[in-house]
């Protein structure tokens, strides 16, 4: 604590509440990650198309909605190869 709240505290005066934001704020915290955030990784086993094996692919969800990661090959993709994702 200030010396300045010790001495609210002394003279027995209520605290001054804070400023209130502005009503139109352009950023806000809670559209970016709100305190119920769910974020999950989805792993998607592929057969090849020449049955020769399968691959596996890797989702990233947010808020159940598919996000792009950086590591992906093409960068706008959805889903990733999962050699991608273990060099991380």
């Amino acid at each position: 604590m200030s010396p300045v709240d010790v001495k609210s505290i002394q003279s027995e005066e209520p605290f001054q509440a804070p400023p209130r934001p502005p009503k139109h704020r352009v950023w806000r915290g809670a559209m970016v990650a709100p305190f119920g955030a769910n974020t999950a990784l989805v792993l998607h086993k592929c057969s090849l198309d020449n049955g020769t094996g399968e691959e596996f692919l890797v989702q990233a969800l947010h808020n159940e909605k598919s996000v792009s990661m950086p590591v992906c090959v093409p960068p706008s993709s959805f889903f990733c190869h999962c050699t991608c994702c273990i060099t991380i």
